[in-house]
């Protein structure tokens, strides 16, 4: 079976969810496939309209990388600025990423790309500070414990999802996503 013959079979088996449109809008020139935490995250109901207003932000980044927009990529672990809104985590070989929701509370969501321009994004934690609404503790500083569990859990999570595939990797980011640009 190819990559793309198993990511269709996760959806099929509601394992993985596809990103549509909230609001019908321009055509899908990427796919973001999640995880059921991400897209109860993303698609309510919520508890509170805080949590409302913050995870409506968080799907209009997913909905965004969907429509093909030009993205700004950090490939270099542990060099992200504020204006990337994708980051390769450590370590680079895993070829395991980040989706850099800057909107207070600053959130992450990890994932990996199955092939090109196709996302499979896996966990949402809080950046900083704590998030009541997210059972994760906040990722803190590149050498917290949370971090190290956060990135061998989402690794643990492809694996479960595509056992015996490697995520899709490259030399260059346009080996991964189309319209981005490394900064």
């Amino acid at each position: 079976m190819s990559i793309r013959e198993e990511w269709l079979a996760r959806v099929k088996e509601k394992r993985l969810f596809k990103l549509d449109y909230l609001i019908p809008g321009p055509s899908e020139r990427r796919t973001v496939l999640m995880s059921a935490e991400i897209t109860n995250l993303v698609s309510g109901p919520w508890e509170s309209t805080l949590m409302g207003d913050r995870c409506a932000r968080l799907r209009a980044n997913l909905e965004n990388i969907m429509s093909g927009a030009t993205l700004t990529v950090c490939w270099d672990p542990f060099k992200g600025r504020e204006h990337h809104q994708i980051g390769r985590l450590h370590p680079p070989q895993d070829f395991m990423f980040d989706i850099r929701s800057v909107d207070k509370p600053a959130l992450r969501a990890t994932f990996h790309f199955a092939e090109k321009d196709v996302l499979i994004v896996h966990l949402c934690s809080p950046r900083s500070l704590p998030v009541p609404w997210l059972q994760r503790l906040p990722l803190g500083d590149r050498h917290s414990r949370e971090w190290r569990d956060t990135i061998m859990e989402s690794n643990a999570l492809w694996g479960e999802l595509f056992p015996g595939f490697r995520p899709h990797s490259g030399d260059h980011i346009n080996d991964l996503l189309s319209n981005a640009f490394l900064d």
